[in-house]
C-alpha cells in the first residue's frame, strides 16, 4: 500500500512507529497473549524486559 500509494517514508514513520497512539494500539492487541504468558509462567525477568524494549509490556490484568 505504502509503495503503491507512494506515501513518504517519514508521513509512515510519523503516523505508526511515531505515533503514541499506534504504540498503545499495538500494546493492547498483545494483551491477551501477553496476560496468558504471564499466567502460564512464561514471563520472567528477561522476556519481560524483552517485551519493554519492544514497547509492548503492560501490567497483565487481574
Amino acid at each position: 500500500m505504502i509503495r503503491a500509494f507512494k506515501i513518504p517514508p517519514q508521513v509512515v514513520k510519523e503516523v505508526y512507529t511515531g505515533s503514541e497512539e499506534f504504540r498503545a494500539e499495538l500494546r493492547d492487541s498483545v494483551g491477551k497473549t501477553r496476560d496468558l504468558c504471564s499466567e502460564l509462567g512464561l514471563v520472567n525477568p528477561v522476556t519481560r524486559r524483552i517485551w519493554k524494549a519492544m514497547g509492548i509490556w503492560a501490567e497483565p490484568r487481574a
